[in-house]
């Protein structure tokens, strides 16, 4: 009898699938209360405010509901980047897996990335929490460029994370290709 304790990682994946899109969909419910015409892309451009000064005027433009909404947002962020995290790991380090015949280049770059993971992770920790205080009403100018740089860095390492699992999944898709036999 297999003992129920032990998870297969293909049903790892799926829940964390599942996971990442009932956050990704609460987070874009959220997201109209945050757009305005100081903040078009929503918690995308507040992400990106270069200074309190803007920060303010983007709370200001809410009003109290935008105001609840980035709360709760900020608040989800933190499950959130817990589980795009652990899935992207885990791609990765599957990805990984299933490149060691194929390229062992692949295989060593993938699970480097998959090690630094917890950095993009982190610096998302760190975003949300200087969103978090300038929402809050923090003074401190450091507040807004923290932000700034962490969000930058975060969808760096994202962008770098999720293209080089795409390109890994279609290399070798093409490498374990049967090549076709001419007719004759």
């Amino acid at each position: 009898m297999k003992s129920s304790a032990h998870l297969r990682p293909a049903a790892i994946r799926h829940t964390l699938w599942g996971l990442f899109v009932l956050c990704s969909v609460a987070l874009a419910a959220l997201d109209p209360f945050l757009r305005t015409p100081l903040t078009p892309h929503g918690i995308f451009s507040f992400e990106f405010v270069g200074s309190l000064a803007q920060a303010r005027g983007a709370m200001a433009a809410w009003g109290p509901q935008g105001q609840v909404a980035v709360g709760i947002g900020l608040g989800l962020d933190y499950l959130y980047l817990l589980i795009y995290g652990a899935l992207v790991y885990l791609l990765l380090v599957q990805q990984a897996e299933g490149m060691q015949r194929v390229s062992p280049l692949w295989t060593r770059y993938l699970r480097f990335l998959a090690v630094l993971v917890p950095v993009v992770v982190l610096c998302d920790a760190i975003e949300n929490f200087a969103l978090i205080q300038m929402v809050l009403g923090s003074e401190e100018p450091f507040w807004a460029p923290l932000a700034f740089g962490c969000a930058s860095l975060k969808f760096f390492g994202l962008a770098v994370d999720v293209g080089s699992w795409l390109l890994a999944k279609v290399y070798e898709r093409l490498a374990n290709r049967s090549p076709i036999s001419p007719t004759p």
